[in-house]
């Protein structure tokens, strides 16, 4: 007589198969999982000193390129608007010269397309910008001159009245200043130095 398992036996074997396989699938899921976070915050730790370090240095070589470029194109945009100003100057005196054969003994007498803060005789400041002063001369000299502290340095243009004479002046002696850069560069020559100051002429 061949044995059998009643029905009920059976059925619960079977159901408790299928539920133990159910679980197990969750347990590798929620094991993947796991797995998936702890490789996620694996990637995400945070860097490490040498690479800190690589960034430090990559930062200041990219600074050391950036900034020198950087203060050269301000003082050359600085300088740009010294020697319109100046040129100007030079212009509106060689205008008055004409109209009454004589030199303005005061800049008040001279027909300047800007405002001036203050001043005195043939010395101002224009009102807008950072300038120190202007000034020109009323003798054989025949020139007009603004000034400028670009990083540090008195920065000043010369222009003749009948434009034909300018040079590029600069409180300093260095010629790897940033301002004497300037000066070397409109001129395309070398400076006349002095103790304490240079001169460029064009």
């Amino acid at each position: 007589m061949q044995n059998t398992m009643p029905i009920s036996t059976t059925s619960f074997l079977l159901a408790t198969k299928t539920d133990l396989k159910t679980k197990g699938e969750k347990i590798m899921k929620e094991k993947n999982k796991i797995q998936n976070v702890k490789s996620k915050m694996k990637f995400a730790k945070g860097f490490t000193l040498l690479e800190l370090l690589v960034v430090v240095v990559i930062i200041g070589i990219l600074a050391a390129i950036a900034l020198p470029q950087y203060r050269m194109v301000v003082a050359k945009s600085k300088f740009a608007s010294l020697k319109n100003i100046t040129k100007s100057v030079a212009a509106a005196v060689n205008r008055y010269y004409l109209a009454h054969d004589s030199y303005p003994k005061s800049y008040t007498g001279l027909d300047l397309d800007f405002d001036v803060k203050s001043g005195s005789g043939t010395e101002f400041v224009p009102s807008y910008g950072d300038f120190h002063h202007c000034s020109y001369w009323t003798d054989n000299n025949q020139m007009a001159a603004c000034y400028k502290f670009i990083y540090g340095k008195r920065m000043g243009y010369y222009a003749s009245y009948n434009g034909r004479a300018k040079n590029c002046y600069v409180t300093s002696i260095d010629e790897e200043h940033v301002t004497n850069k300037v000066c070397k560069q409109e001129t395309k020559k070398s400076g006349s130095c002095r103790s304490t100051y240079c001169e460029y002429y064009y």
